[in-house]
């Protein structure tokens, strides 16, 4: 069975700025989207 690590990273490319903070939602957002969409698939969470 393989492990898989999780890492969070925030883009401050830009520095703190809000444009910077949209940037960093939206990345979250999608990819909470695509494993959201990879455990129902899986059946991993009941609905």
């Amino acid at each position: 069975m393989s492990t898989r690590k999780a890492a969070r990273y925030v883009i401050f490319d830009g520095g703190i700025t809000r444009a910077n903070m949209k940037t960093n939602i939206s990345i979250f957002s999608g990819i909470t989207k695509v494993v959201w969409d990879r455990l129902t698939k899986a059946n991993v969470l009941e609905e």
